[in-house]
């Protein structure tokens, strides 16, 4: 929808129009949201007597779950690359609950009895969790830095488990009276949730910022899933739990809350974050964290002690927290050396770049005061690039410029510095050189190995390159001054027909220098 502005110009309407890319808008969140508070009105007043709220609650369980995956399939068909991947297998596990929760309702509503416990229906809800981590993990994008990531995972669910453990897991197994099998599944429902919280939490640290409004509706969605399951684990141990309250409210309100972010995701291919290494990311893993703490704190004050699980549970997490900020420190190490390269190299080429090789040739030209040694700058210009680049296009431009410059570092020894100063334009300080023809030796093994034609994606390219050569003697010109006198050679060269080398006559000064 769009509106005309005063200007005469057009607007669009954004509060009226879901964002590019995605597919739900306000209507969508509007509609959610009178849905949800219509199954909270009915859940609350129960108008439909217990056999009749419980097949409301079995069957609008089922359908929100539905729901949760046409919306994660409909975004599927939208994405591709590991989006894709990640959409259908968050969609197969809304199917997988959905399933079950049939199966469920197949019991109470179709056969009107109890359904047991364990069941099929416990089969098609654990199988959730696994998908629902596999389509979580490869929405993750971001590469770098998986060890951190590790840590994180680890440090976030050993704190969830920490919390879970002191007001669900524990008290359940306090009570006693399961089977080794009602163990089992009773204990995968929130042990199962705290693994999805931990994944979508790290979820949010490593998608796109345009993208974490989606994932932030799947995680809560998540966690409106732990807290039904939580409270339904607890309510089924002491055989209290029936369908259509409250508690299943937390389920409802999740899979609408998982269809709204599926719906809400961008189409296209998952990207990498570009802030990871902002604050607000950097301190997730310590809010569960936070959480724990204090959890470990009320029940320290409330009852003297918090019990020996918790107590190395605790530890455990606190080791992982050291870990992480060692892994931290040489991360940042790691980044800073980075960083130092980038400041001096040749993003494509990898070559030192013009900065660093002035520091090179100023260092060296201070060098030559205490040593007595000659040097020579070697300045190279390509012949012919731009009707290559003209031709083939940028791309095969800069494959072109990195195939010059692995032919150039052929050329030069492991002493020198090559560099690339920009353009189709590169320099060699040739440091220490004995004599002046040891520079020429250089310039001509470059004029010959650039006259060999270049193979650029299957399309031949014939360049060649015109050189310029300055002498540097003790006690002569500065460096930049060698460099902008081997440039003038250059020019001359390219002057005197191309494909050849010209070596920059000695100032005056620079004769005098030596006694001659």
């Amino acid at each position: 929808m769009a509106a005309v502005a005063t200007d005469g110009s057009v607007r669009e309407a954004v509060t009226a129009e879901p964002a590019a890319g995605t597919i739900a808008g306000p209507r969508a969140f509007v509609g959610a949201g009178v849905i949800v508070a219509a199954y909270l009105a009915v859940v609350t007043l129960q108008p439909f007597g217990e056999r009749g709220m419980t097949a409301f609650g079995d069957l609008s369980l089922a359908v929100a779950a539905l729901f949760a995956a046409v919306a994660s399939f409909v975004i599927r068909a939208r994405t591709r690359g590991a989006a894709r991947r990640g959409w259908t297998l968050i969609g197969a596990g809304m199917v997988s609950w959905t399933l079950g929760q049939l199966a469920w309702s197949y019991y109470e509503v179709a056969l009107e009895v109890e359904s047991p416990f364990p069941s099929v229906a416990d089969l098609g809800y654990l199988v959730t969790v696994p998908l629902v981590l596999g389509g979580m993990a490869a929405l993750i994008t971001a590469r770098r830095g998986a060890l951190r990531t590790l840590l994180d995972g680890m440090i976030i669910s050993g704190s969830l488990l920490f919390v879970s453990w002191a007001f669900v897991l524990g008290p359940i197994i306090h009570i006693g009276g399961n089977t080794p099998l009602e163990w089992v599944v009773v204990l995968a429902y929130p042990i199962g949730d705290v693994a999805m919280a931990s994944m979508a939490l790290i979820l949010l640290g490593h998608v796109h910022a345009r993208e974490r409004g989606a994932v932030a509706l799947i995680g809560v969605g998540a966690l409106g899933l732990a807290i039904g399951d939580s409270f339904f684990a607890y309510l089924v141990n002491i055989d209290a739990y029936t369908a259509g309250g409250l508690l299943d409210l937390g389920w409802f309100g999740g899979f609408i809350l998982i269809g709204l972010g599926a719906l809400r995701a961008r189409a296209g291919e998952a990207r990498g974050d570009t802030d990871l290494h902002a604050p607000l990311w950097v301190a997730l893993p310590y809010v569960p964290l936070a959480i724990a703490v204090s959890t470990s704190v009320t029940l320290t004050l409330l009852h003297g002690w918090i019990g020996p699980f918790l107590y190395l549970l605790g530890v455990a997490v606190l080791l992982l927290v050291v870990v992480r900020q060692l892994v931290s420190v040489r991360d940042n190490l790691v980044l800073t050396r980075q960083l130092q390269h980038l400041a001096f190299h040749d993003p494509l080429t990898g070559l030192a770049n013009r900065a660093l090789f002035r520091d090179h040739s100023e260092l060296a030209v201070a060098r030559q005061s205490r040593t007595g040694e000659i040097l020579a700058v070697v300045y190279v210009d390509l012949d012919g690039f731009k009707q290559v680049n003209d031709r083939l296009g940028h791309s095969a431009g800069d494959a072109l410029l990195t195939a010059v410059a692995n032919r150039l570092r052929d050329c030069v020894r492991t002493c020198d510095t090559l560099a690339r100063l920009g353009g189709d334009e590169f320099a060699v300080l040739a440091d220490p050189i004995s004599r002046p023809a040891d520079a020429e030796h250089i310039a001509q093994r470059i004029v010959e190995a650039l006259r060999r034609p270049f193979d650029i994606d299957g399309h031949p390219a014939v360049i060649g390159g015109s050189v310029g050569i300055a002498i540097g003697r003790p006690g002569g010109a500065n460096a930049d001054e060698l460099l902008r006198r081997a440039d003038h050679a250059m020019y001359e060269a390219k002057v005197d027909g191309k494909g050849r080398y010209t070596v920059s006559p000695e100032p005056l000064a620079d004769a005098a220098a030596r006694g001659l």
